[in-house]
């Protein structure tokens, strides 16, 4: 997709946002550009709306160090926007990193059974569970939410918005990493009490890399797990051709499977290239405030 047709879809989306269209016109108004690639869609507004869409617009650009695909990727797009362009526009702005604005979807409360907890992290607690509708076992992860242990309980403790937007950026960034060391995420959603949950592959046998590094007794042992050190490198250099940083790689996050698997976990603190760094922008608040309390100079 050209660089024009991604600064047509900035303009409606930021049109949207700031209530000079509804999703329908602006909808509209792209699918008529997409038709004719002539004009734009900016022509469609009156000249006062056309200016405060225009200065939001560059704005948001000059966030993005001039870069309109940049700037574009670092958006939630209103997901009717990319269809009224036409499938190759869908597949261009994914590529782009772009996500779109889909509601996460409740949780059907016979969809996965039998949860038995797996292990737990700083955010988030694995379970596994069985996918009754096509009979297989999967990791079932949700956000930790105080003492509530049941994932279909149908109340749960506060939750901030920066966990729920780090949960959910988890499992956007390993959902969109399609590669045999990167485990594959099924799908996402909300659990009953309206906390995020994704589902992914569950890694048979699993044993950590650490778990592997602990039982090696010999020089053979430690030579044996040179072929895992291996498919970690092809899985990062993956991610990495894909403008994306894990920022938290160790062998307790390496799983080991029965049948010669081996998966790079939790990629709960990556960044990725041209979006907001979540992680990264959170300490750097802490660490300001931190700043001002104590009256540090450095």
């Amino acid at each position: 997709m050209q660089t024009g047709a991604f600064r047509e879809l900035l303009a409606a989306d930021v049109a949207i946002d700031i209530g000079v269209w509804t999703k329908e016109q602006a909808a509209a108004a792209l699918a008529r550009y997409s038709e004719t690639r002539s004009g734009s869609v900016l022509d469609a507004m009156d000249p006062a709306d056309r200016a405060r869409v225009e200065e939001a617009m560059a704005e948001i650009v000059a966030g993005a160090d001039g870069d309109v695909r940049a700037a574009v990727a670092r958006r939630v797009v209103t997901r009717e926007l990319p269809a009224s362009m036409g499938p190759a526009a869908s597949h261009a702005i994914s590529a782009a990193g772009t996500r779109l604005s889909a509601p996460l979807r409740p949780l059907e409360r016979d969809r996965y059974l039998g949860f038995m907890p797996l292990g737990e992290g700083g955010m988030g607690v694995v379970y596994l569970a069985l996918d009754s509708e096509l009979n297989r076992r999967v990791a079932f992860k949700m956000i930790r939410s105080g003492t509530t242990r049941d994932p279909m309980a149908d109340e749960s403790g506060p939750v901030s918005e920066d966990v729920i937007a780090r949960f959910v950026h988890e499992a956007v960034v390993t959902g969109g990493l399609e590669h045999p060391g990167i485990v594959p995420v099924y799908e996402m959603g909300l659990t009953p009490s309206g906390l995020p949950y994704y589902t992914m592959r569950l890694v048979r046998g699993e044993r950590t890399l650490h778990d592997g590094i602990s039982e090696a007794r010999t020089f053979e042992d430690r030579l044996a797990l040179l072929e895992a050190f291996l498919k970690i490198c092809d899985a990062v250099d993956y991610a990495h051709s894909r403008g994306v940083i894990h920022r938290d790689l160790k062998p307790a996050n390496v799983a080991l499977g029965q049948f010669g698997e081996v998966v790079v976990l939790d990629w709960g603190l990556a960044k990725m290239q041209s979006r907001p760094d979540l992680t990264g922008s959170r300490w750097q608040s802490r660490l300001s405030n931190l700043r001002e309390e104590t009256d540090l100079k450095t």
